[in-house]
């Protein structure tokens, strides 16, 4: 994520075992990692109240399923762990929508916000998801989307014989921290010769 215009990555501990957990879930999780992408320094954060909704959680606090009964009607997509401008910690849940007939066309619609330390939630669409979020859009999805726009845009047909004008990713890509969000960069290369890349594509993963 981008935390105060610096990358870094987070990610809360974990339980070791349930023995741990029995012992220890009604404080929940004391805190969280904090990595320096540039510098490689690791901050642990000690939070003042425990995180009580986690991926190492069992019953009802667990993330996923927390997210399954307060939305059943929802399609889920990834869940990440982000934290604000202020380091409380979230986890992030983007939704799919499907935008051609029924099962086709995935994209993410919307995106649920849940507090990590007291499962508080809240749906908001696309266009209206706090700023600080950084992770909307997977990498995956973009580089899927970014496969068909390039294989389609001058029709099927076109996508099979002549290939004129099609692009495809290249392989690999990487992030950039920019304006508060982060970036997902990757080149655009012909697939019908082995020219270096026409061009590349930073695409912002909270709006894509």
């Amino acid at each position: 994520i981008n935390y105060n215009d610096i990358p870094v990555r987070v990610t809360p501990l974990r339980y070791g075992d349930p023995i741990k957990w029995l012992y220890n879930q009604s404080e929940g999780i004391p805190g969280y990692l904090r990595v320096d992408m540039t510098s490689q320094e690791v901050t642990l954060v000690r939070l003042e109240e425990g995180i009580r909704y986690s991926e190492s959680e069992y019953f009802m606090r667990n993330i996923h399923r927390w997210l399954r009964f307060q939305y059943p009607t929802k399609i889920f997509a990834d869940v990440s762990f982000e934290i604000d401008d202020n380091g409380a910690p979230y986890w992030v849940a983007s939704t799919v929508e499907y935008r051609i007939g029924f099962w086709s066309g995935r994209d993410i619609g919307g995106v649920v916000l849940v507090n990590a330390v007291t499962g508080e939630s809240e749906y908001y669409d696309v266009a209206s998801a706090p700023e600080w979020i950084d992770q909307v859009y997977d990498s995956e999805m973009i580089l899927q989307q970014l496969v068909y726009n390039g294989k389609y845009r001058s029709g099927f047909w076109n996508s099979i014989f002549g290939q004129k004008g099609v692009l495809t990713p290249t392989e690999g890509y990487n992030y950039i921290a920019l304006d508060d969000d982060v970036w997902l960069y990757t080149g655009m290369t012909s697939v019908v010769s082995d020219e270096s890349n026409v061009g590349f594509i930073l695409s912002n993963q909270r709006t894509k």
